[in-house]
C-alpha cells in the first residue's frame, strides 16, 4: 500500500473523528477516560503509591495462578504494540496490513510464513517512503546489510557465484 502523504492523513483522520463521533455522540468515552486520568492525578503520592502496589499484587496472584496464560497475553499485547509503532512510522492503516498480509501470508523474498501475523516488518524504499510489502525480519535486514540496491544484490550473487 502506498504511504500516505499530509494531506490524505489529515483526511483520514477527520473521517476517524467523525466516526468515533457518531459512536459516541455524548463523548462518554472521552469524558470517563478524563475522569479516571483526573482522579489518578488527583491522588497524594501515597494514594498513588497504594494503588500502585494493588495493581501489582493483582499482576503477581495472575501470574502465579496462570503463568503461562500471564506470559503469553502479555507476549501478545508487545507484538501488538511494536505493530501499531511500525504502522504510524510508516503511515498506513491496520487494514492496509491485513490487505498486504492477505496477498502474501508470509515473507516478501523467502516465504516463509511467521509465527504470527505482527511478526511481518514493513519494508519500505529508504529514499521515496514507498511501502514495498511485508519481510521477515531476517529478509529485512538482509536488503538493509545490502544497501537495499540492486548492485549489492548482483555482487552478493556474483560472490555466491551465480
Amino acid at each position: 500500500m502506498p504511504q500516505r502523504d499530509a494531506s490524505e492523513r489529515a483526511a483520514y483522520y477527520k473521517q476517524w473523528r467523525e466516526k468515533q463521533k457518531a459512536l459516541d455522540p455524548d463523548g462518554f468515552i472521552k469524558r470517563s477516560r478524563k475522569a479516571s486520568r483526573d482522579s489518578y492525578q488527583a491522588k497524594t503520592p501515597d494514594e498513588r503509591k497504594a494503588h500502585y502496589a494493588r495493581t501489582r499484587a493483582w499482576n503477581e496472584a495472575w501470574k502465579a495462578r496462570d503463568p503461562d496464560g500471564f506470559k503469553a497475553y502479555h507476549v501478545q499485547k508487545a507484538r501488538e504494540f511494536a505493530l501499531r509503532r511500525r504502522l504510524k512510522a510508516r503511515g498506513i492503516t491496520l487494514e492496509d496490513y491485513e490487505s498486504m498480509l492477505s496477498l502474501s501470508p508470509g515473507c516478501g523474498i523467502c516465504k516463509k510464513l511467521p509465527e504470527s501475523k505482527y511478526d511481518l516488518r514493513i519494508d519500505h524504499d529508504h529514499a521515496t517512503g514507498r511501502v514495498r510489502g511485508l519481510l521477515c525480519n531476517e529478509c529485512n535486514i538482509g536488503l538493509g546489510k545490502l544497501g537495499d540496491s540492486i548492485e549489492g544484490l548482483r555482487a552478493a550473487l556474483e560472490y555466491l557465484g551465480g
